[in-house]
């Protein structure tokens, strides 16, 4: 394969083709290849459970609640955009998600640290703290051991393998290349 390219990514799994569709998108006329292993590779694309989360992300770091919570926001236009552009239905749905704790210790470090990703959010993160018989009208079928649960609607969730399909399709269709089944073994400067 002898071509000159501006980007070569390696690896076109949820990250590879997410930076590869992105790249294509900022720079139209940029040859950008990706080069993805085998599809029997294990992978953590295939792992994912999809979950746009914000609750719990960066309680102890401001500059990556900040980020997840800005990029929750950017999901539903995403989503359009992509589902639009490939006609490959993403399953994303924003309900919102409950994180369940099993003691009051649990349930009070719970609301502590949603109280800090709400303030390094300058109050733009919402939540609320569930005693028992708030989570079970959330959650039916709740088990005794569950003491409580944080909730917050910004929460929500994409099938990955669609989201993984539709990112492939879509970088395909800016002029990416991609080329499966091929292991990178070195790279080298030039």
């Amino acid at each position: 394969m002898a071509h000159d390219y501006d980007w070569i990514i390696v690896g076109g799994g949820l990250v590879g083709c997410s930076v590869a569709y992105g790249l294509a998108q900022q720079n139209p006329q940029a040859q950008i290849l990706v080069l993805d292993g085998a599809d029997v590779a294990p992978r953590p694309s295939r792992g994912n459970f999809g979950l746009i989360w914000v609750q719990g992300k960066g309680a102890d770091f401001p500059a990556y609640a900040n980020w997840s919570f800005y990029g929750a926001q950017l999901w539903p236009d995403f989503a359009h955009q992509l589902e639009q552009q490939t006609q490959v239905d993403l399953a994303y749905q924003r309900r919102g998600g409950l994180e369940f704790a099993f003691s009051d210790d649990e349930l009070a470090a719970l609301s502590h640290d949603m109280q800090a990703v709400a303030e390094h959010t300058q109050g733009r993160f919402q939540y609320q703290v569930l005693d028992h018989a708030q989570a079970c009208a959330r959650q039916p079928g709740l088990g005794p051991d569950v003491a409580g649960a944080t909730f917050s609607a910004h929460d929500g969730q994409v099938n990955p393998l669609y989201l993984l399909a539709a990112l492939q399709q879509a970088m395909q269709q800016l002029g990416v290349t991609y080329v499966g089944r091929t292991d990178v073994r070195q790279v080298q400067a030039l």
